[in-house]
Protein backbone atom coordinates (compact mmCIF):
# COMPACT_ATOMS: atom_id res chain seq x y z
CA UNK A 1 0.00 0.00 0.00
CA UNK A 2 1.16 3.25 -1.22
CA UNK A 3 2.63 5.48 2.03
CA UNK A 4 0.15 8.53 2.38
CA UNK A 5 1.91 12.02 2.32
CA UNK A 6 1.24 14.63 4.77
CA UNK A 7 2.30 18.04 2.92
CA UNK A 8 1.00 20.15 5.66
CA UNK A 9 3.08 19.25 8.57
CA UNK A 10 5.82 20.78 10.21
CA UNK A 11 8.45 17.87 10.20
CA UNK A 12 9.44 16.12 7.66
CA UNK A 13 9.56 12.59 7.51
CA UNK A 14 12.76 11.75 5.66
CA UNK A 15 14.59 13.69 8.09
CA UNK A 16 12.82 11.63 10.87
CA UNK A 17 13.22 8.55 9.56
CA UNK A 18 17.42 9.66 9.43
CA UNK A 19 17.26 10.86 13.03
CA UNK A 20 15.65 7.53 14.05
CA UNK A 21 18.36 5.02 11.93
CA UNK A 22 20.90 7.07 13.23
CA UNK A 23 20.02 5.90 16.77
CA UNK A 24 19.22 2.80 15.81
CA UNK A 25 15.33 2.95 16.32
CA UNK A 26 12.78 2.22 13.33
CA UNK A 27 9.91 4.69 12.96
CA UNK A 28 6.21 3.62 13.55
CA UNK A 29 3.54 4.57 10.35
CA UNK A 30 1.56 6.76 12.75
CA UNK A 31 5.11 8.43 14.59
CA UNK A 32 5.06 11.71 11.78
CA UNK A 33 1.44 12.35 12.52
CA UNK A 34 1.72 12.27 16.25
CA UNK A 35 5.24 14.43 15.96
CA UNK A 36 2.94 17.41 13.88
CA UNK A 37 0.51 16.87 16.53
CA UNK A 38 3.09 18.12 19.07
CA UNK A 39 4.38 20.62 17.20
CA UNK A 40 1.51 22.29 16.61
CA UNK A 41 0.33 22.15 20.18
CA UNK A 42 3.71 23.65 20.60
CA UNK A 43 3.04 26.41 17.94
CA UNK A 44 -0.26 27.25 19.02
CA UNK A 45 0.97 27.66 22.54
CA UNK A 46 3.28 30.28 21.40
CA UNK A 47 1.20 32.18 19.96
CA UNK A 48 -1.29 32.17 22.77
CA UNK A 49 1.48 33.31 24.76
CA UNK A 50 2.71 36.10 22.90
CA UNK A 51 -0.50 37.51 22.18
CA UNK A 52 -1.19 37.86 25.59
CA UNK A 53 1.77 39.98 26.17
CA UNK A 54 0.52 42.19 23.45
CA UNK A 55 3.44 40.96 20.73
CA UNK A 56 2.96 40.18 17.78
CA UNK A 57 6.73 38.04 17.54
CA UNK A 58 6.85 34.67 18.75
CA UNK A 59 10.20 34.27 20.74
CA UNK A 60 11.80 31.06 21.64
CA UNK A 61 10.63 31.34 25.58
CA UNK A 62 7.18 31.44 24.10
CA UNK A 63 7.77 27.55 23.76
Amino acid sequence: MARKRNHNGFVIGIKMREFMRANQCMAGSDLLDAINKQVSGLLKNAVTRAKNNKRKTVRAYDL
